[in-house]
């Protein structure tokens, strides 16, 4: 069975415990408005961009392109090109974005991880994002 529309899909953030709040905020108000607006042309250039220079360095280290052909093996029953993968980044649209995000950031399934000293915002942990 292929897993094609599965992942996980991550935000980090590193912060004193002063700004947990602030931070969680931040974060629930980002995620909502991407979910609602999607991004602008700016946003998305630059997200095509990160990702196709990441997939480019990446091919340096060899443990990477030995998983990249073997996802693409198991995934699609062939090796697929990089000019491939990047062409495919470069065609998705904000419409392509905001229709994803809707689903990403419709308030469910959201799990938040953190480690630290917790007791003194574990409320805003515990109800990031009802």
């Amino acid at each position: 069975v292929s897993y094609q529309e599965a992942g996980l899909f991550a935000i980090y953030g590193g912060t004193s415990v002063d700004n947990v709040k602030t931070v969680i905020e931040l974060t629930r108000k980002e995620c909502r408005a991407v979910g609602r607006d999607g991004v602008t042309d700016a946003e998305l250039e630059r997200g095509k961009n990160q990702i196709r220079a990441a997939l480019v360095l990446g091919q340096e280290s060899m443990s990477n392109r030995m998983s990249r052909l073997a996802k693409s093996e198991i995934y699609y029953g062939r090796i697929i090109r990089m000019e491939e993968i990047i062409s495919a980044i470069m065609r998705v649209s904000k419409d392509d974005v905001a229709e994803v995000a809707s689903r990403l950031f419709d308030g469910s399934g959201f799990a938040v991880a953190a480690i630290g000293p917790l007791k003194k915002n574990a409320s805003a942990l515990k109800n990031a994002f009802a």
